[in-house]
């Protein structure tokens, strides 16, 4: 008995292996008109600052 179990457990880890799993992503598709004209050529550190609440960089 022991010895089905573990053929069992086995196969089904071959199964697995052999078929990983496929993930979806979800339509993340927003409305709008695109980036700010004043923003459209920003360097990152004033996204980085408005992002994480930082005082602006100065490059």
């Amino acid at each position: 008995m022991r010895s089905m179990v573990q053929e069992g457990l086995r196969k089904l880890l071959a199964e697995r292996a052999a078929t990983p799993p496929t993930r979806k992503m979800g339509d993340a598709t927003v409305t709008g008109t695109g980036m700010n004209p004043e923003s459209a050529n920003a360097p990152w550190g004033v996204f980085a600052a408005a992002i994480y609440e930082l005082p602006p960089l100065d490059d």
